[in-house]
């Protein structure tokens, strides 16, 4: 992995936060021959985090991706329920639906991240990830159009050229707050508003 960079970088699409959804994404469009340049503020994968829990969904989207087996030889638990408490009392249970024989796995996020980087970086060149790098701002060019965001690695300042710009780094984006977007709250979660990529 990337640790060391040049002032200015080029790729195809540049996601910002190296977590489940921003690792996986950039392992995908990697398949397809995009490249992507994952950025993560921390200096490495094992960082906080909000949940180790994965539902059936989940589970799938793995499979089908080839990266399921690979989490397994780090440690997955399969749950075979799954409980919910307020006040000493339960107040809802998830059990197996027809035809299945769990709900979802317990697994270190951690384990879940080095498996889809680990394997994206072994077997094609179009990822690079860069840890201990943060976005400053947004690159323009002189029109003023984004052409990619400004960033500091190590305390030291370079830009990414990109023809898309992906924010995957949580509540807290520094991709919406510098692009000025504002959220839209809907039954699918959070929808912010951005430029289409078509690769040839």
């Amino acid at each position: 992995m990337n640790q060391n960079i040049q002032s200015q970088l080029k790729t195809d699409v540049c996601i910002v936060g190296a977590g489940p959804g921003g690792a996986l994404l950039s392992y995908l469009l990697n398949q397809k021959g995009i490249s992507t340049m994952l950025i993560e503020r921390q200096p490495h994968l094992h960082k906080s985090f909000r949940g180790e829990l994965l539902n059936v969904d989940g589970e799938a989207i793995l499979n089908k991706h080839g990266l399921y087996s690979l989490i397994q030889e780090r440690g997955a638990l399969l749950l075979e329920q799954i409980q919910y408490w307020e006040n000493g009392q339960i107040i809802h249970t998830v059990s197996p639906g027809n035809g299945e024989s769990h709900v979802g796995i317990h697994v270190p996020q951690a384990h879940l991240l080095e498996a889809i980087v680990s394997h994206a970086q072994q077997h094609n060149s179009n990822e690079q990830v860069l840890f201990n790098t943060i976005m400053t701002g947004l690159l323009r060019d002189r029109n003023g159009q984004v052409v990619g965001i400004n960033i500091r690695q190590n305390g030291v300042p370079a830009s990414i050229q990109a023809s898309v710009i992906v924010g995957a780094d949580g509540r807290y984006s520094a991709v919406r707050k510098h692009s000025g977007l504002t959220p839209r709250f809907g039954s699918t979660g959070m929808i912010c508003s951005g430029h289409a990529f078509q690769h040839p």
